[in-house]
């Protein structure tokens, strides 16, 4: 004998059976999750490319003076401080927007710029202070997205409880 419950979901009636709870649960659950792990990986992850950037491709590092990239004085601290204000910002902004355009658009736009962010990071190119300048731009918008993965999670997440860990997800 199964059990089925009815919810609104996208303003129509839906039968689930309790098989499919836990699936949808579970799934719902796993998105915010991945969220919320690539949030530390890419603010962590700056610090080991900028290492890199500061190493000799030459098979004699004294002719290198300071790596193949030298990081000028001001890309220590603006570089964290960009991504932390934009962290910010994507924290405010992208709250209000999932409750404007509703929860999944708004984590996908999120997420598009925390893909875009990371690329125009990786893809930099140019003299040495350009680079580092488009790598400040790219953190940024990365920034905004990690940022707006906070807000949108907590709300994924407690939609799930305060639904019995099958809410609506729109």
């Amino acid at each position: 004998e199964s059990t089925a419950s009815i919810s609104l979901h996208s303003g129509k009636m839906a039968a689930e059976t309790e098989e499919e709870m836990p699936k949808r649960s579970t799934c719902a659950s796993i998105g915010p999750a991945l969220g919320n792990f690539s949030i530390q990986y890419n603010l962590s992850c700056a610090g080991i490319a900028l290492q890199i950037m500061q190493t000799c491709d030459d098979a004699d590092a004294s002719t290198c003076g300071g790596g193949n990239y030298p990081q000028p004085p001001w890309v220590k601290y603006t570089l964290l401080g960009l991504v932390f204000a934009g962290a910010v910002l994507g924290m405010l902004c992208m709250g209000a927007l999932g409750d404007i355009l509703g929860r999944r658009k708004a984590l996908a736009l999120t997420l598009s710029l925390t893909v875009l962010g990371s690329l125009v990071s990786a893809l930099a190119w140019g003299p040495t202070e350009q680079v580092y300048q488009i790598i400040c731009a790219g953190r940024f918008v990365l920034g905004i997205g990690v940022g707006g993965i906070y807000p949108l999670s907590a709300a994924a997440s407690s939609e799930d409880d305060s639904h019995g860990g099958h809410g609506g997800h729109g």
